[in-house]
């Protein structure tokens, strides 16, 4: 058993917390509350910070809206077999790479896999992703 079958679904409510405590964040260092660190670390955290407040509040479309409005509203049921599925799928498939004998990274609450390609002579893991999609048939996206 890994420890991604143990992992808990965050609740909704840690979630939305997690969010007003960024923008709280954002929002004290903008001000200029900026204490005891370097001032250019906090900035350059305060930039990151409002660019992705600036995206999920002014460039989430409507529909995202109204798809998490609904979302929100599924119960705990519902969450815990979504993730029980994709634990089966991220179980049929990294035993399937356990089976080829290839190297990866197990996730532990993702939805990817990071194999080691080294092991193929390869040192671009764009044009490994590239040669697979050509010449094996299986579309993969490079880590780098």
């Amino acid at each position: 058993m890994s420890k991604f079958d143990s992992n808990k679904i965050m609740p909704r409510y840690s979630a939305i917390a997690l969010v007003m405590t960024m923008i709280a964040f954002a929002v004290v260092v903008k001000a200029g509350y900026i204490m005891t660190v370097k001032r250019s670390y906090w900035e350059q955290v305060a930039d990151r910070v409002k660019k992705v407040h600036d995206f999920l509040t002014v460039g989430a479309a409507a529909p995202l809206m109204e798809a998490a409005v609904t979302g929100l509203k599924f119960g705990d049921d519902y969450y815990k077999e979504l993730q029980n599925h994709y634990t089966h799928m991220k179980n049929l498939f990294c035993d399937g790479l356990k089976n080829l004998g290839l190297t990866f990274s197990e996730p532990q609450g993702a939805y990817y896999v990071l194999m080691d390609v080294s092991e193929f002579g390869v040192k671009d893991d764009v044009k490994f992703c590239e040669w697979m999609t050509q010449h094996v048939g299986v579309a993969a996206v490079p880590g780098s």
